[in-house]
């Protein structure tokens, strides 16, 4: 071995002895804190419930509705947000809509069910954080401020959706109803005045309005 050879070995054994007492810095793996989130006021007034706080459910008593039956529909809306918020439960502003097949809007619970009900303060973790109500359908056509003739839908598929006037993006998942076909009459027709009655009738039950007892009523719970 020449001495230029031996000379290089002895300069290379020294940086590996370097490196062993001195090793290359490592990347700092320390991970960032999170800052906490803001604190909350509850000293101020509630506001308005928002899309993104509230979450909406919506359920059918049925999947089908036969002809001369009622279909309940139970709304739900519950307060997912860090703070109470204030919500319109009146009648007129939280409502169910049917639409058809081409997506036509052909029933809402607020057309001529009345503007009952009041603002709704809904807490959060579970204080009074949930709000139900009950409305009943017919099966029976609407229009706004209950304008027009009421009339049997035909047969055939329908979507039902919970609808909030004062909070319009909110949304939930929509429940679709069958409306049974109607059997055929063998009977003779109905007089004049037969069938002004029956639509009397079906008018003041429509819409969840009480027709037979107090368990056909509108009902709305805040729950704990």
């Amino acid at each position: 071995m020449g001495l230029g050879t031996a000379g290089g070995y002895g300069i290379g054994r020294a940086v590996d002895v370097v490196r062993d007492l001195w090793p290359e810095p490592r990347p700092d793996l320390t991970a960032d804190k999170a800052a906490p989130p803001d604190p909350i006021d509850l000293s101020g007034p509630a506001e308005t419930c928002t899309a993104s706080a509230v979450e909406l459910d919506l359920a059918a008593g049925s999947t089908t509705l036969a002809p001369g039956e009622m279909l309940p529909f139970t709304l739900r809306v519950t307060n997912e947000g860090r703070m109470p918020c204030l919500l319109d439960g009146r009648g007129s502003s939280m409502q169910v809509v049917v639409t058809d097949a081409e997506g036509e809007r052909v029933w809402s619970s607020a057309d001529c069910g009345g503007g009952g009900g009041s603002d709704l303060l809904l807490g959060v973790q579970n204080a009074l954080d949930t709000w139900d109500m009950t409305v009943r359908w017919s099966g029976s056509s609407s229009e706004p401020g209950c304008e027009g003739k009421r009339e049997r839908l035909p047969a055939g598929e329908y979507t039902a959706a919970i609808s909030l006037a004062d909070v319009p993006d909110a949304a939930g998942d929509p429940v679709t109803v069958t409306v049974a076909e109607s059997p055929a009459k063998e009977s003779a027709p109905e007089s004049s005045e037969e069938a002004d009655e029956s639509e009397k009738a079906e008018k003041s039950a429509d819409d969840g309005e009480d027709t037979s007892s107090d368990d056909d009523a509108p009902q709305d719970d805040t729950k704990d």
